[in-house]
């Protein structure tokens, strides 16, 4: 399932803030990335390195202001395919592509002023 979200909401941090506990539980990995505030050259040189541990991951976001491109995603420890997949797009909006139902419908509520749709 997919959800594209507006931007007039969630930040990256916005985001995995709703995704709560799963976040830094799990391992991401970045591509395409191209953001900016205080962390963005630190977690620009640790995406390179490879996955990102998620409590360090939570950790970046909070200095990151903007996204304008780039793919974060979240693999459970044990599993060997992402269980979430964080799409910027063009700067001012994020699509999530997960498996969780529940997830969505939580940011969905979370993000009412938001256009919030399945694609």
């Amino acid at each position: 399932m997919h959800t594209e979200t507006e931007r007039s909401c969630p930040t990256l941090a916005g985001l995995l803030a709703q995704i709560g506990p799963d976040a830094e539980a799990s391992a991401w990995d970045c591509d395409n990335l191209d953001c900016v505030g205080p962390l963005a050259a630190d977690l620009q040189r640790e995406a390179v390195a490879g996955p990102i541990a998620g409590d360090r991951f939570v950790e970046l976001a909070a200095g990151i202001d903007r996204v304008h491109d780039g793919i974060f995603e979240a693999t459970r420890p044990g599993d060997d395919r992402p269980w979430l997949a964080l799409r910027a797009a063009d700067g001012d909006r994020f699509i999530v592509a997960t498996r969780s139902r529940g997830l969505l419908d939580q940011m969905r509520r979370q993000f009412q002023g938001a256009s919030v749709k399945e694609c």
